[in-house]
């Protein structure tokens, strides 16, 4: 059981960092619901709701952490603030008293008197800003990557000193590393706010809100930062990265050159400027930024990675592995592995495999290229997530959960439209077409034909587990306890597809299709599972080609490579793409 209430615990907390607060605020009741008396989730919870404006909702569960366990002076400070909020005067004070007797000192006390009656109760006059001592222990906290602290540090500042613009900024970059994506953009914004003349506020501001897919406001944004600081190279930098998320290359590739302009030693200019040439086909030149930027930064991974992929693609392996061995990201050790085959090393790609056995059988692109190698070898590697994925490819339709599927799927389409003008701009795999950013995923509070659509999806994942129960790979032996789903929407024009790619944050992928090409034109729009990777050196592995119908649901594991083949009919096509996401496993 109490196992079971961890789990549960993480996910909750896992969904509230990513803003998904209805699915947090059910895990967290869930948890109520079974132990009544546990601190931490009342204490979330109340944090959640205060956040929500449900105040007077929060009180009652943030005054029951206290009592369970008093020591927790995260507790004490989250109650007086709620109390404050609603104006419970009488009962802080008694609150006050009751957080004395449980360790808290005078001087923790004092910053929420103050809030009270600043001039009654503050015993020196208010400072417009916390003292240098406080902001460096707050850099030093997210410099050392101690991140729940710093976020409850730069939370205490920005509450006591709303008017320092430094404390938004850096709560701000604390909740972005913390992929609290939302809530980061609105303290950004809270920064702008407070001094509308920072320039670094305004290109910080810029950063979530491209983030977020709001090219044109972060577009704006850049642009005030360098209207206030001409001399900014940073602003520049995200000026550029907007532009080329834009499409507008020549501007970007202006933009970026005068950002090393302003600051030679800047690696990520370099680097960024290596991509729009890249995307422009000018390979020489962006073979010429990364190595500036990597020289610049010798430990710099993404300039190593994007140098290692022109090595690669030219064939100079033996130089792409010297880059990529010099990374170490999940994404980099699939790539190690890529490079070696290339090489022909494969007793070293085993080797490598068999360490990586011992140390992390979770790495959802080292589980693909394994499933390649099973397949183009005598023997089986030790990764064994899922070694065959082609044989977990499962079909089903609408017609199994409801009679009228045609009406379903286009009063789904209408629901989701305004959702669906969006485009995610860090998303490559998508040409010609739409792709709904990830933090507006549709299964976060669904209503109407989402709801159902979830309870379809849900039942339909019940099914595949009990159709592949019986299989010895981890993929299956270890599926997630908790069904976590990740909702986006896929809207394909006129030449539309998706490139071959798979889903590393997902255990289980899935698609659903609402509007699909028409059926005469062969393979036009249809669904290509491979084992082969796009720099998988042998293209000849089994496939599976499926011919979506209306209503298709096809569900498969998250390490099989799958592409849509391009259509020439005139049409919207229309898909929901899903993820289980692996939160929490048995």
């Amino acid at each position: 059981m109490e196992m079971m209430l961890e789990k549960k615990l993480h996910l909750a907390i896992l969904a509230h960092r990513q803003d998904d607060v209805s699915r947090a605020e059910q895990l967290y009741g869930e948890i109520l619901g079974i132990a009544p008396h546990h601190p931490h989730a009342n204490h979330n919870l109340g944090v959640l709701l205060t956040s929500l404006k449900r105040t007077h909702e929060a009180i009652s569960y943030l005054k029951a952490a206290t009592e369970i366990d008093g020591t927790v002076h995260q507790f004490w400070f989250s109650y007086f603030d709620a109390l404050i909020k609603t104006r419970g005067l009488a009962d802080l004070a008694i609150a006050f008293e009751d957080g004395k007797s449980n360790g808290l000192t005078a001087e923790q006390i004092e910053p929420f008197m103050t809030r009270i009656n600043p001039a009654v109760h503050r015993k020196r006059p208010l400072e417009e800003e916390p003292s240098p001592a406080v902001v460096q222990r707050l850099l030093h906290l997210l410099q050392s990557g101690k991140l729940a602290d710093a976020e409850m540090s730069a939370q205490a500042i920005t509450s006591r000193y709303p008017s320092f613009t430094l404390g938004w900024k850096i709560l701000g970059a604390v909740l972005l590393q913390l992929n609290q994506k939302l809530a980061a953009n609105a303290a950004n914004q809270r920064a702008v706010e407070v001094n509308p003349a920072d320039s670094e506020a305004h290109n910080n501001l810029s950063v979530t809100q491209r983030i977020l897919g709001d090219l044109n406001a972060a577009k704006a944004s850049s642009q005030r930062a360098i209207e206030l600081n001409p001399l900014s190279a940073e602003a520049h930098n995200n000026l550029g990265v907007t532009m080329k998320e834009m499409g507008s290359h020549e501007h970007a590739l202006h933009i970026f050159q005068k950002a090393i302009d302003l600051q030679a030693d800047n690696a990520n200019a370099h680097n960024n400027l290596g991509n729009v040439l890249k995307q422009m086909g000018k390979l020489d030149r962006a073979y010429d930024s990364y190595s500036r930027a990597i020289k610049i930064k010798p430990s710099f991974e993404d300039a190593l990675t994007n140098r290692w992929g022109l090595l690669f693609d030219r064939g100079d392996f033996d130089a792409a592995l010297r880059d990529i061995d010099r990374c170490s990201s999940q994404r980099a050790i699939a790539r190690q592995l890529e490079t070696l085959y290339a090489l022909g090393r494969v007793e070293e790609v085993y080797e490598r495999i068999e360490n990586l056995s011992k140390t992390d059988l979770k790495n959802i692109r080292v589980a693909a290229f394994s499933a390649f190698l099973a397949s183009r070898q005598n023997r089986t590697p030790r990764y064994n997530f899922c070694n065959n994925p082609l044989s977990f490819v499962h079909y089903s339709n609408f017609d199994s959960h409801i009679s009228d599927k045609s009406t379903f799927a286009s009063g789904l389409i209408e629901e989701l439209r305004d959702r669906t003008n969006i485009r995610d701009p860090a998303n490559h795999a998508t040409h010609n077409g739409l792709r709904t950013p990830t933090h507006l995923n549709l299964f976060s509070a669904p209503v109407g034909r989402v709801a159902e659509l979830e309870f379809m999806l849900r039942e339909e994942l019940k099914t595949y587990q009990q159709k592949f129960q019986s299989e010895s790979c981890l993929y299956m032996t270890d599926w997630p306890v908790e069904i976590a789903l990740q909702g986006w929407c896929v809207k394909l024009k006129k030449q539309g597809y998706q490139s071959m790619h798979i889903h590393p944050a997902g255990w289980l992928s899935g698609v659903v299709y609402l509007k699909v090409v028409s059926s005469d034109v062969g393979n036009e729009g249809a669904i290509e599972f491979s084992l082969n990777g796009t720099r998988y050196t042998h293209k000849d592995s089994p496939r599976l080609l499926h011919q979506p119908r209306l209503g298709d649901i096809v569900l498969f594991p998250s390490s099989l490579h799958h592409r849509t083949i391009p259509f020439e009919e005139d049409i919207e096509r229309f898909s929901i793409a899903f993820d289980l996401k692996p939160a929490s496993r048995a």
